[in-house]
């Protein structure tokens, strides 16, 4: 009896905290879209509220305006990252394809 207590009471000590955590998350994206959403319908502002723009010099700038927060962020290197895996993967599926024939 004091085993199944004991493993309920673990249990709740995931639970509650799990549960927390999701209505913390719904809560703040729940704000970001009212937030979004009432710049479009009342200051008539429809930038996005995240994008990606290309500087000069091949630098790639995440620009954001999310409630009272904005700026913008260097995502140089991710870009570069992800060009260079594009490249590989289209390397891998050119030679699979090849393979086949």
């Amino acid at each position: 009896m004091q085993d199944v207590q004991k493993k309920n009471c673990r249990r709740a000590w995931f639970w509650v905290p799990f549960f927390v955590t999701i209505s913390i998350l719904v809560f703040l994206i729940g704000v970001f879209v009212v937030d979004v959403r009432c710049r479009r319908m009342g200051l008539g502002d429809m930038t996005p509220p995240i994008s990606l723009s290309t500087a000069l010099g091949d630098r790639t700038l995440m620009e954001y305006h999310i409630l009272w927060f904005q700026g913008e962020v260097d995502l140089t290197i991710v870009d570069n990252l992800v060009e260079y895996v594009e490249e590989k993967l289209q390397n891998v599926i050119f030679v699979l394809s090849n393979g086949k024939n």
